[in-house]
Order: C-alpha cells, then sequence, then structure tokens
C-alpha cells in the first residue's frame, strides 16, 4: 500500500518549484510577459494606486487601461518610449494567456502582491523575491481600440461582447512559495484563515495581519509593533520596483515585505502531473493500490485490410506483448500495418488514438481508412488544431449517432442448434442418471448403502447440512430419481457458480425477470443501453434538482431576510426618531394625558413650537402604524399591539415597539429550522405560498423524472422497484441509488454471461432445488455432489 504521507510529499515536491520561476523570483526585469503594477502609473499618477483600491474592495471588477487620455506629442520621448514598453508587455501578457489556454485549458494570468524578501536557505547569496498572495485575473484586449485592455476578476466576456459575472475565484497565499518553505527550507507557513476568504476579498488590514504572521514564522522574534509599519508602507504611493541589485544590497539576513506588485503568467511546472495527484490524495481511501491491473488487449486478431505475415504477426501477439515498435525505411508497409491495427481495434469495439509528430503522417493513414472503406474512413478524425477541427468532429458525430439502428441481429440457425443440441444432451443425461438410480436403490443392499455412506462420512463432515435441509420435504424411497436428480442439478450449478463464486455477487441487484430470455447477448446489451442511457438522463434531471433546490434555498434566504431588515430597519428608524424628539421637546413630548393633549394642542395654533410638538406626535404614532403594517405583511409571528394613542405615557407604545424588536430577532435566530422544513419537504406538494409563480416549472421537472423512473420500472431491470418520490431531496437521493446501481451493471458487463449461465440456471430449478443449492454455498462445501449424498443416505438410512 503506498503511504499517502509520500503522495503528499511528492505534491509538495513538484509544487515547489526553482527559484528562478515566477513564484519563487517575480522581478519583471526584461520578461515580457511580466509588467511592474507601478508602471500603470506612466498613463496616470493615480492608476497604481486605483487599481489596488479596487483589489482590496471588490470581489468582481473590471479595471480598464487605456492611453485615450495621452496626449503623445506633448510627452517626452523617454515618456513615449516606457508607454511602448508598457504596451507590448500589456499584449504579451494577452497574447500568452490566451496560447496557454488553446495548448493546456487553463487561464494563468494573475497578480502577485506584496513581495516577500529573504535570503534562501540553502544559498543565503541569493534572495527569494516572491509574492505572497496571488490573485487570479483575466486579461481582454479591446478589439475596437488600440492601446487599450481590461483587467478583469471573476467576470468574463459572453458571447455579445459583455462583460458578465463568473464563478468566484478566491485570493490565496502563493502555493508554490510555502511548498518551496516547506520542503527546501523546513518552514511551514501558516494557511490564511478562510473565514476572511468567504467575501472573496482580502482588505489591507487583512493583508496586514497575514504578512505579519508569514514573517513572525520566518522570524520568531518579529513583534506587533510591525504591523504598524507594514501598513504605513502599504499605504505610501505604489512605486516602481527596484532592480535585483538594489534589493540585493539593501537587503539583511532578515525577511522583509515590499508593497509592489507584479502581472504575470503564474503557470507552475508539471501542472497536469499536480493535478492528478490531488485527484489521487482526494479518491484515497477509494484507489485499490494493490489491485491494478493493466487489461490486456480483447479481441480476435482479424484485421478488415489485407496485411503480410509479418504484418497479421504484429496484431496475433498483442494479447501477449501489447507493446510494439515498427520500423523500416519507406514503403516496407509500415502506414499499412497502423491501418490494420485501427481497424482491428473498430472491430473490437475498441477506440484508437494515434498521435504523429507531423500531419502529413496522420493524412495518410486517414486516406488508407478511407481507401478501404466509406464507413471505416468515416470513423476517423484528424485534430491538427483544438479549436478549428471541433465543429466538425462534433457534427460527425452527432450525425452518426442520429443515424443508429437499435436491431441486433444473430444467426437464428446457429441458436437452434445449439438449443437442439442441448437438449438432447439434457435427455441423454437424464437417461443416465435414470439408470444410475436403479444401481443406488434396486442393485444395492443395505449394507452395500451403508457402506457408501461411511465411505461418505470419511471425506465430508456430514453435519454441515444437517440444520439447513428439512428431510420431511424430501420422497427419498418413494422416487427412484429423486437422488440423481439432485445431483444431476447439483453438478451444473456448482459448475457455473464456480465461475462467479461469490454468493453475495454485486449483479443480485438484477431482476429474475430478465433471465427468462433464451439470449444472453441481447440482455447484455439491453443492459448496456440502459447503463448508458438513463444516467445520463438521469444526472441531467439531477442537475436541475439541485438547481431548483439551490434557487428554492436562495429565494428562502432573501425572503426572510427582507421581510426581517425591513422590520427592524423601520424600527431603527422609529428609535432615531424618538431619539431626536427627546432631545429637542424634551420629556412633554411623551406626556400623553388629555390635559397634556389639550395644553399641546391650544399652544400649537400660537406657537410654533407646539406646533412642531403636535406634528411630531402624530408622525411618532404614523411610524408605530407604519411598524405594525409591515410586520404583518405576512405575519410570520404574532405581536400584541398597544393602542399608543389611548395610554398616558408614549413610553407604553416605545416599550411595546422595544418587545417587538426582541421578538422579531428571536424569531429570527430560528428561521434556519423553518427553512431546512421548507428544503427538506421542497417539492410541487410543499412550497412556499410566495414561491408559487414556480409551481409550474417545477411540476415540469417532476413529471419528467417520474416518467423515466416508470420506465425503469416498466424495464424490470432490478430487483425491487423505485419507489415514488414526495419531494426534490428524495428524487436526488433516488438518482443517486440508480447511479450505483447502472455503475454496477458498468463494473460487471464483462462476467455478465457467466452471471447469466448461472442464474438462468438457478432460477430455473424446483423450490426445493435452490433451497439445496443455497445450503450448499453458505457452507461453503467444496464438493457439493459428495456433501449433499452423504447428507442424503444418512436420512434415506
Amino acid at each position: 500500500m503506498i503511504d499517502i504521507n509520500f503522495i503528499q510529499a511528492l505534491r509538495d515536491k513538484l509544487k515547489g518549484g526553482t527559484t528562478k520561476s515566477i513564484h519563487l523570483n517575480a522581478l519583471p526585469g526584461r520578461f515580457a510577459t511580466r509588467l511592474d503594477l507601478g508602471n500603470l502609473n506612466y498613463i496616470n499618477p493615480e492608476y497604481a494606486n486605483e487599481f489596488l483600491k479596487v483589489l482590496f474592495t471588490k470581489a468582481c471588477f473590471e479595471f480598464k487601461i487605456s492611453f485615450d487620455s495621452i496626449n503623445l506629442s506633448e510627452i517626452s520621448a523617454e515618456e513615449q518610449k516606457r508607454l511602448s514598453v508598457l504596451s507590448k508587455r500589456f499584449n504579451s501578457l494577452n497574447y500568452e494567456n490566451d496560447d496557454n489556454y488553446k495548448e493546456h485549458g487553463i487561464k494563468t494570468f494573475s497578480f502577485g502582491y506584496p513581495l516577500l524578501i529573504k535570503p534562501s536557505k540553502q544559498d543565503p547569496r541569493k534572495l527569494i523575491k516572491a509574492p505572497l498572495f496571488i490573485w487570479q485575473l483575466e486579461i481582454v484586449k479591446a478589439t475596437n481600440k488600440v492601446n487599450t485592455w481590461s483587467i478583469l476578476r471573476n467576470k468574463v466576456r459572453n458571447a455579445n461582447g459583455r462583460m458578465v459575472d463568473e464563478e468566484i475565484h478566491s485570493v490565496g497565499l502563493n502555493e508554490v512559495l510555502l511548498s518551496y518553505l516547506k520542503t527546501d527550507e523546513s518552514i511551514l507557513i501558516p494557511q490564511i484563515n478562510e473565514e476572511l476568504l468567504e467575501d472573496a476579498v482580502i482588505d489591507k488590514q487583512e493583508l496586514i495581519e497575514e504578512c505579519y504572521k508569514v514573517l513572525k514564522a520566518l522570524n520568531p522574534n518579529t513583534n506587533e509593533a510591525q504591523k504598524s509599519e507594514l501598513l504605513n508602507k502599504l499605504n505610501e504611493p505604489v512605486k516602481n520596483i527596484p532592480e535585483a541589485a538594489t534589493i540585493d544590497s539593501a537587503s539583511s539576513n532578515m525577511p522583509w515585505i515590499y508593497f509592489g506588485g507584479v502581472f504575470g503568467l503564474f503557470r507552475a511546472q508539471k501542472e497536469s502531473i499536480i493535478g492528478d495527484i490531488d485527484k489521487i490524495i482526494e479518491n484515497y481511501d477509494e484507489f485499490q493500490f494493490d489491485k491494478l491491473i493493466i487489461e490486456q488487449f480483447p479481441g480476435t486478431a482479424h484485421s478488415a485490410v489485407q496485411t503480410d505475415p509479418s504484418q497479421q504477426g504484429i496484431l496475433s501477439t498483442l494479447n501477449t506483448k501489447p507493446r510494439k515498435i515498427i520500423q523500416g525505411p519507406p514503403g516496407t508497409g509500415k502506414s499499412q500495418t497502423l491501418t490494420a491495427l485501427i481497424t482491428n481495434a473498430l472491430a473490437n469495439n475498441l477506440k484508437c488514438l494515434v498521435v504523429c509528430e507531423k500531419k502529413t503522417a496522420l493524412d495518410v493513414i486517414k486516406h488508407n481508412l478511407e481507401r478501404e472503406s466509406e464507413q471505416i474512413g468515416a470513423l476517423a478524425a484528424v485534430i491538427e488544431d483544438i479549436n478549428k477541427d471541433r465543429d466538425a468532429i462534433v457534427n460527425s458525430v452527432r450525425d452518426r449517432l442520429s443515424n443508429l439502428t437499435t436491431n441486433n441481429n444473430y444467426n437464428t440457425t446457429n441458436y437452434d442448434f445449439l438449443i437442439k443440441n442441448l437438449e438432447n444432451t439434457v435427455i441423454e443425461y437424464n437417461h443416465q442418471h435414470k439408470l444410475l438410480d436403479k444401481k443406488i436403490f434396486h442393485g444395492k443392499k443395505w449394507t452395500n448403502l451403508v457402506g457408501e455412506f461411511l465411505k461418505h462420512e470419511r471425506e465430508i463432515e456430514q453435519g454441515k447440512l444437517k440444520h439447513k435441509l428439512d428431510y420431511k420435504q424430501f420422497k427419498f424411497h418413494k422416487d427412484e430419481n429423486e437422488l440423481l436428480e439432485f445431483v444431476g442439478k447439483i453438478r451444473i450449478a456448482q459448475k457455473l457458480f464456480s465461475e462467479i463464486n461469490d454468493v453475495n455477487h454485486p449483479l443480485n441487484i438484477l431482476n429474475d425477470s430478465l433471465f427468462q430470455s433464451e439470449s444472453a447477448r441481447a440482455i447484455q446489451l439491453k443492459l448496456e443501453e440502459s447503463a448508458m442511457y438513463y444516467p445520463e438522463k438521469l444526472t441531467a434531471l439531477k442537475s436541475e434538482l439541485i438547481y431548483n433546490i439551490d434557487n428554492y434555498k436562495k429565494w428562502l434566504d432573501n425572503h426572510y431576510s427582507e421581510y426581517h431588515n425591513s422590520i427592524l430597519s423601520e424600527i431603527e428608524g422609529f428609535e432615531t426618531f424618538v431619539s431626536n424628539c427627546k432631545n429637542l421637546h424634551g420629556d412633554l413630548f411623551f406626556k400623553n394625558s388629555s390635559f397634556i393633549r389639550t395644553y399641546i394642542s391650544i399652544l400649537s395654533v400660537i406657537s410654533n413650537k407646539y406646533k412642531t410638538i403636535k406634528i411630531n406626535r402624530l408622525t411618532f404614532l404614523e411610524k408605530i402604524d407604519q411598524i405594525k403594517s409591515v410586520q404583518q405583511t405576512y405575519k410570520y409571528f404574532d405581536h400584541n399591539y398597544i393602542e399608543t394613542k389611548k395610554q398616558s405615557s408614549f413610553g407604553v407604545g416605545i416599550e411595546n415597539i422595544e418587545q417587538l424588536k426582541a421578538t422579531t430577532k428571536n424569531w429570527y435566530r430560528g428561521i434556519e429550522a423553518i427553512k431546512l422544513e421548507y428544503l427538506t419537504n421542497f417539492g410541487s406538494s410543499n412550497i412556499h405560498s410566495k414561491f408559487v409563480d414556480n409551481k409550474s416549472q417545477i411540476e415540469s421537472i417532476e413529471d419528467r423524472f417520474d416518467k423515466i423512473i416508470a420506465e425503469i420500472n416498466k424495464s424490470e431491470t432490478f430487483v425491487h422497484s423505485q419507489p415514488n418520490c414526495n419531494n426534490y431531496n428524495q428524487r436526488v437521493l433516488l438518482v443517486d441509488s440508480l447511479h450505483s446501481k447502472f455503475q454496477i451493471i458498468n463494473d460487471n458487463i464483462t462476467v455478465f454471461r457467466e452471471y447469466y449461465d448461472w442464474r438462468k440456471y438457478f432460477i430455473e430449478l424446483s423450490d426445493l432445488q435452490q433451497i439445496v443449492i443455497n445450503s450448499l454455498v453458505e457452507i461453503k462445501s467444496e464438493n457439493w455432489i459428495l456433501q449433499f449424498e452423504s447428507w442424503y443416505f444418512y436420512w434415506l438410512l
């Protein structure tokens, strides 16, 4: 068993990179695909600081960079030269980023900031100048303007040319730097606090905290006072990163932070290998390291094209020697051999990939296949450019799928001949059994039978079957053929069972009705088609189910949050209003006796002060009514409102609103249980009353799902019918269950014929014969016939 620690160490070593990579030496220098953040100030003195401001505050943004504001005729030649270099580097980053995507399937344009400067432990004369944090970005060059680019974060340009949000990529520490420090210098840097990145943004204070943690890990003597120094440096205007010699001369043996940033292509070496190792680590428990088997070439050695003896020899030895080297001068038949190999693979239902250094060689093989047969040639595709050739290949596959036929022909004459042979064999065996039967019961005396029993008892532990079988179910002397019939069935059963040798065989999930067919191949093809067709349909439906569940959850979150916030917002406005009135009018404002009401009403006619008090008192009551109106919009909880205007003091109304505020908060603390109840039972028959506009769409998915389940049940593929589902979550669980069952079929389809032979034979046995066979399987007897005969003779005697 391969140790997971070894795999993780290997992954960390591969991630480490070299000190020359951008992850460990990010200085722009003369690299065409690296750009100093400070260079943005050549366009506008505040460009660099504006970029950092956006970076520290927004998870999704588009930062446009353009020379439009610069009058090139008014700047010096030196400034024009710097802008020219800046333009070339932006274009290089854009082109190289796109090329990497086309070749490797990933875009690596990112921004590294700030830089950690420290001596290498292995060679103190060398300095590591590595970015601490890396933001994954995208760069897009304008198509309708020159010298105009957009730097995007978590945005993408859609087919209409508009910028839209995409999946959120958070900021992270430089993994290559962490791996290098851990592997080569035995320094463990603490991982970034995931709670800080929930919003996918790291602000200035959070950045300083993480920088301090890194410096503390590298130098235990680092103290808290250094945080303020780091913050002061961070707040300084962005400058160009100094040359390497300048940094070297200004550095000491202690690590330090330089607040400069670099745009570049942060592509790690061996990314594909690292990705594969990550998958192995992720699925370590399921990965069967000790059971890896290299499958031999399955199939015949026949080819649809003409071959000479040496070429045929290559095909004939693929089973024993799967790796071949074919060499020879031009015209000796190398391409013809490859053509034979390809047609042989297709004939055996295999796939074939041919890789050549030059396209000319691929064209020769493609021409050979087309020359042999148009149908075979149509199955081959030459891929030179993954973008240009994609549409033609996809369309070709779609056309071929639309023309597939479901007719499965087989040779009925040969099948009937085999059945007749089998029937004759059965008749012959039964005739032999009858002859043997006569010998056992009539040709032998009691002593002979006892001798047989004792002989069996010496070789077999007879007691194993004693409590498994009920002797009252057997005829013994009443039917002389009984023993021989059982022995004949047991002999065949043990031979067939030995081919699968598993009482809990995975294919036991299949319904016995499948095995009533006389064609194993027809059933196998049906199962293969079902295992391809239904999982794909179910996966699509599962995606829709999960998508609707997620949408429903978001709706519930927003709905209850808006209701909760609207109440608290009204209450907070009310509290602010009360505080202002108290400061403006004093305690008189809150008194509400009949005398005070009359007093204020009279004075309001002649005094602006009391007029304002009267107006504000009316506003006070209106605000309470507004709060009540908002709270009772849905009436998710009850509250007993007091008629404040009839009270002797407005304080009673204020206390009542304070109670409402506490009640609102207490209700919202338990809202997760309410939402969970809705989500657990989510379905067309159980949705929130305010979500009914989506009911038809919910029912549509349920109907399509139920139709597929009905199809599966109607096909009687599995032992048990699939249950009816009342909500989306039950349907998702059912999809997973069916996926597991169809995967079992896929995993065991190669041994289906052996299982078919065993199961078909077993279900055609009588109930008592099945009991006997099952008992022999359960006790794991090595010799079924001897075991049963010993038991039979015991009760016969």
